[in-house]
This record gives C-alpha cells, structure tokens and sequence, in this order.
C-alpha cells in the first residue's frame, strides 16, 4: 500500500490517481473514490476557506484544474434587466490555489499542476511550472483531436523541470494512472 497521504481538487479525470495513490495495492472501490471526491470538491469549492495546514499535511498535491480564472466583480442575485445600449461586465481574478501552494510548499513534497492551451502549449507551460513552483505541469493541448473536453481520450504532456514528454492518446484513466507513476518515479 502507498502510505503517503494525497490531496487533491475536483475533476472526474483523476479518480483513478486518487485510488492509486490512497491504496496501490486493494480492489478497485469506486464508492471510495466517490466519497473522496465529494469530500475534497465540498473543502475546495470555497477558496477563501482553503486551510494551509490541509496542504502541509500531504506529501503529494495534484491540482487538476481551476474552476475559473475570473469571476464577476459584482455578482447580482436577480436578472440584470436590458437596457439601451450594451452592457459591460467587469471581471476580478480568482485566487490561485496552485501559485499560494507552490509558494509554500514544504520540503520534500510533489506539487503537480495542470495547463491547457491552445497555443505555445510547451512555451506556456514551462513557464506555469516556474512561476507556480510545481513539480510536474500535465499540459492539455486542446487542439490535438481526441484530447480535452467531451472525450473519453486526452493527449497530454508531461513536463518537469528536467524532462518533458508526451503521451500517445489513451483513456482518462489511463492518463491517470500515468502520471501517478511518473509522481512516483519521481519521488522515488
């Protein structure tokens, strides 16, 4: 059995790394990946609730993706009634977990990250992982057929400070369970 603990954000494509890294070794029990995910999607849906001593916890961290990276400055609770002319809506950032959790990440823990791109995917990415002080960035290109969105396949890249490579297309789940080994080669 894998005996590090694991934190991580919500995103049906990692219910398999979540297994994985919580028993390598036991029968597949999709309940408890569901219970998981519930839990861990309730503690992160609210970022002003993130708890530090939560990610200081865990050796390893995998940030699937972020909900959004602006939100409306002024959020209404009614219908915004038409008028003459057009309407503008101003947007504030959101508070970006994975920055705040590679900016204090402890010694010897994994901060794994996600990016999706539609151009300079390798560019991009590289740069995600230095700015957010991650381990591993999982670049999604969404512009590769069969990967992305709406799919049951995705073509991802796996980038870290001293190695970058790309996966042939292939399950979600299979996807997962790459880059949970490459976690554990790399923490190994």
């Amino acid at each position: 059995a894998f005996e590090r603990s694991v934190m991580f954000s919500d995103a049906e494509d990692m219910q398999d790394v979540i297994y994985a890294l919580r028993d390598y070794s036991t029968v597949y029990d999709p309940d408890k990946v569901v219970e998981q995910l519930e839990e861990r999607t309730a503690f992160l849906k609210d970022c002003k609730k993130y708890d530090n001593k939560t990610a200081e916890q865990q050796d390893i961290i995998i940030k699937a993706a972020a909900v959004a990276d602006y939100r409306p400055d002024h959020p209404v609770d009614e219908k915004v009634k038409k008028k003459d002319g057009d309407a503008t809506l101003t947007m504030e950032r959101t508070e970006d977990i994975l920055s705040y959790l590679g900016a204090n990440k402890k010694p010897g823990q994994f901060l794994c990250g996600f990016s999706m791109e539609t151009e300079h995917m390798l560019e991009n990415s590289r740069a995600k992982l230095a700015k957010k002080n991650a381990d591993m960035i999982v670049a999604n290109n969404l512009k590769v057929a069969g990967a992305g969105f709406g799919t049951d396949t995705n073509v991802v890249t796996l980038i870290t400070a001293d190695d970058c490579r790309e996966l042939e297309i292939m399950s979600k789940a299979d996807v997962a369970s790459a880059i949970v080994s490459e976690i554990l080669k790399k923490m190994c």
